[in-house]
């Protein structure tokens, strides 16, 4: 499949967004009087991932499911495999040995390390040593449920589509009314929740897509698009009832990815593109490289930051992202993507797994 260059840069501007999200939160103690974030309701770019994954997730394997049924699971687990992990690893370990030597090294044990490794710290078993992974493990739920996610809402009949998407509106909105506004966020609240605001909003991404297939010129209009636009700007720059935007992202992403116009083309902008090519590495990587930009900073200026100084400190710190997470896709990301395929080659899910499963019918759209 041809890649949709306009959602790749969607997936870096969510990125960016949540660096400056964490770059304020974190520089705020160091500025001299409160600091207007620069990025509020930060933690939206995580819901705009989610509903990106289910939408790009379809887009790549739904033709492989339709032609080979459950065979093709096997393939779509390995591709997740070496495109999550090989960073994590390396993550994981670079902040294991930083800790190991200027930390307390009692508490880095080998089940505690073992735990960040395979992404279970994202369940609330263990001490997550980069917090933004969170995501990035409980994005699994939605990958081992992803052959039924595909039937429900994409082969299946629109009614048992309709009310998927149903169900997942429901259990985001049930789960937006545990915090004082209809917020989103679930980090407060515990990795159940996480779990239920990640598979919703994959479920959506999927919901997306099936609309994007259907090619109505009215998904690819200049006009649909800037209205969604405009409308999660104004609910995101409200500062609250965020529960808006996340369900409106998976309109935004089939707008976008339908426009064949000048909108698309500012969102394919190769600047744009690029952030979304390392997008991942910026997620992964950003956290622990902005504690550490903020450790030097108050080491060699101890005094409070002036108020019109702090933003140029986060905007900057945001924009330094770039060039270590760029070395990490180029020197890790990719070369790990790479080797974890190859040795996995020849792994395929046993013939007698797929007896009686014939491959899934053509979506009725």
């Amino acid at each position: 499949m041809s890649e949709i260059r306009a959602l790749t840069s969607l997936r870096g501007v969510a990125a960016i967004y949540v660096i400056l999200y964490h770059f304020s939160n974190l520089i705020a103690p160091l500025a001299d009087g409160e600091i207007f974030a620069l990025a509020p309701r930060g933690w939206l770019g995580v819901d705009l991932f989610f509903a990106l994954s289910g939408f790009i997730m379809a887009y790549t394997y739904a033709g492989d499911f339709q032609e080979r049924g459950i065979a093709a699971y096997s393939n779509f687990l390995l591709k997740r495999v070496a495109r999550i992990l090989p960073l994590n690893v390396a993550v994981v370990l670079t902040l294991a040995v930083f800790y190991f030597m200027f930390g307390d090294a009692v508490q880095m044990t080998g089940r505690l390390l073992l735990c960040n490794l395979s992404l279970l710290q994202s369940f609330g078993v263990c001490w997550n040593f980069n917090p933004p992974s969170w995501s990035v493990g409980v994005e699994w739920v939605s990958y081992f449920l992803f052959p039924a996610l595909l039937r429900i809402t994409l082969f299946g009949r629109p009614a048992t589509c309709i009310m998927a998407l149903t169900t997942a509106t429901v259990a985001l909105t049930i789960l937006a009314l545990q915090g004082s506004s209809l917020t989103v966020d679930t980090v407060p609240l515990g990795p159940g929740f996480g779990i239920v605001r990640c598979v919703s909003e994959f479920t959506f991404g999927l919901g997306a897509y099936r609309l994007y297939k259907l090619q109505q010129p009215l998904f690819g209009s200049n006009m649909l698009l800037l209205v969604l636009v405009g409308l999660c700007a104004v609910i995101i720059l409200s500062r609250r009832d965020d529960l808006f935007a996340a369900l409106l992202f998976p309109l935004v992403i089939t707008a976008l990815a339908s426009n064949r116009d000048w909108p698309a083309r500012i969102a394919e902008w190769l600047p744009l593109h690029f952030l979304g090519v390392i997008s991942y590495s910026l997620y992964l990587v950003h956290h622990p490289l902005i504690q550490l930009e903020i450790y030097f900073l108050h080491h060699f200026h101890p005094d409070k930051i002036p108020h019109v100084w702090s933003y140029a400190v986060i905007i900057a710190g945001t924009i330094s992202m770039i060039v270590p997470s760029y070395f990490t896709y180029r020197a890790v990301e990719r070369p790990g993507r790479a080797l974890v395929r190859d040795l996995f080659a020849s792994f395929r899910i046993p013939a007698v797994l797929d007896a009686g499963l014939p491959p899934t019918s053509p979506p009725q759209l």
